[in-house]
C-alpha cells in the first residue's frame, strides 16, 4: 500500500509538470485553436486567441491540481513509510516517470546512460522500499 502511495503521488507531481510544459507550448496552443476555431480570417483572430488562453487557464490548472494532489498524497506516503524513505521513492519515481512522459509524449531520446542510471536508481527504490516493508513486518 505504501508503495503505491509513492507511486501516486509521483505520477500526480510528473503530470503536473507535463501539463505546465504543455500549457506554454506553441504547438499544443496551435492545434486547440486549429481544432476549436473556424477558418474564416475574419473572426479567427479572437477565437484563436480566446482559445489559446482558455487552454492555458485550463491545463495551468490541471496542474496545480495534479500538484496538490500529489503533495497530499506525499505526506500520506511520509506518515506510511517514514519521511527519508517516502521522499527518496518518490524522488526516484518523478525521475523516472518524466523520461518516461519525454519519451512517449514529446519524443525526447533517451540516452544509454540514462536508461543505466534509471535501472540503477529503481533497484535502489526496491531496495529501500523491501527494507522499509520488512522493518514494519518485524515491528
Amino acid at each position: 500500500m505504501t508503495v503505491v502511495l509513492c507511486l501516486v503521488s509521483a505520477g500526480l507531481s510528473s503530470t503536473g509538470s507535463v501539463l505546465a510544459k504543455l500549457a506554454f507550448s506553441p504547438a499544443g496552443q496551435s492545434a486547440a485553436s486549429a481544432l476549436l476555431c473556424p477558418s474564416d480570417p475574419a473572426s479567427s483572430s479572437s477565437c484563436v486567441q480566446t482559445v489559446q488562453w482558455a487552454y492555458t487557464v485550463l491545463l495551468v490548472a490541471s496542474m496545480l491540481a495534479c500538484n496538490v494532489l500529489g503533495i497530499s498524497f506525499l505526506v500520506k506516503s511520509m506518515n506510511a513509510l517514514g519521511t527519508t524513505a517516502a521522499t527518496t521513492v518518490i524522488s526516484s519515481l518523478q525521475f523516472f516517470l518524466s523520461g518516461l512522459y519525454g519519451r512517449v509524449l514529446f519524443g525526447e531520446l533517451v540516452s544509454p546512460l540514462w536508461t543505466a542510471g534509471i535501472v540503477i536508481t529503481l533497484v535502489g527504490v526496491a531496495l529501500i522500499t523491501r527494507a522499509t516493508t520488512a522493518k514494519d513486518k518485524v515491528q
